[in-house]
């Protein structure tokens, strides 16, 4: 955080930089333990479960490529108050969407 803090954006998103380089780390670090201590199990197998362990595609030019877009949130007003969520792509619709059926 304080590299964050200190260096903005820039700090975050250097592909050669400490932040970056932790993040890939703990991606390929990221594998099945048999404890079942970080797996996600597929509900399709329940006598023989098998781990749903997907291995990251994430290169470090990922984060030296990425352009974040601004963009304005969604508003509603339910039972009196104004609720503020994400703009598409991230499912503030559909929260809206559920709220409003309720």
């Amino acid at each position: 955080m304080k590299q964050v803090r200190d260096g903005g954006a820039a700090a975050f998103y250097n592909p050669n930089g400490p932040i970056v380089q932790a993040i890939l780390q703990r991606f390929r670090a990221d594998k099945y333990k048999p404890d079942g201590s970080n797996n996600c199990f597929s509900a399709y197998v329940r006598s023989n479960p098998h781990p749903a362990r997907i291995l990251s595609l994430m290169a470090a030019q990922d984060f030296a490529h990425y352009q974040a877009i601004e963009r304005k949130p969604l508003s509603a007003t339910y039972f009196g108050m104004t609720l503020y969520t994400q703009p598409a792509p991230s499912g503030g619709a559909a929260l809206l969407h559920m709220l409003g059926l309720m």
